[in-house]
């Protein structure tokens, strides 16, 4: 089954996860080049093609596992309404890294798995870049907010560039 993760609000982060084969970073079978998770989610005339990755325990950054059966798709609606989803998730070599997957085997799994879920419109307001929308480049200078059409100034140093700056290191 799927758990999906997030608010499920227009312009705001939704996950589906899901239990896969159980793997591990050196694993025979590559998790990162020999799988391919691919979600496709559709809203009326609106089609998103969204690749997936392998997640180990699907919380790896905290508990540094290096094995584990979760696979992420991760998605930020652009509209309100009925999302529905279809799975493909295939088997190959370097199936991840080819440029189409319409020959490789079935993973078995989650493939072909349909759902939906339905998305609301955001609450939030003011700076929250959840309220302005998704950054387009528009060709020009500056990226622009698509909910809102106001453009995205960057201000200042950014903190890596500063950080790495300390003489002491």
């Amino acid at each position: 089954e799927v758990q999906i993760k997030g608010e499920l609000k227009k312009w705001h982060e939704i996950e589906l996860v899901f239990d896969g084969p159980e793997l591990g970073e050196l694993h025979e079978d590559n998790p990162f080049l020999d799988y391919r998770l691919d979600v496709t989610f559709t809203n009326g005339d609106k089609t998103y093609l969204i690749p997936g990755f392998y997640a180990a325990d699907g919380d790896a950054a905290e508990t540094s596992a290096t094995t584990g059966n979760k696979w992420i798709v991760r998605f930020a609606p652009d509209r309100t309404g009925t999302w529905e989803y279809k799975v493909a998730f295939k088997k190959g070599e370097n199936i991840a890294v080819a440029l189409s997957s319409a020959n490789a085997a079935s993973a078995k799994f989650m493939d072909g798995q349909t759902g939906s879920f339905n998305v609301v419109d955001t609450d939030k307001t003011g700076i929250d870049n959840r309220a302005k929308g998704r950054l387009n480049y528009v060709g020009e200078p500056y990226l622009r907010f698509e909910e809102t059409n106001e453009y995205l100034i960057k201000l200042g140093v950014d903190a890596p560039e500063n950080f790495l700056a300390y003489d002491d290191i």
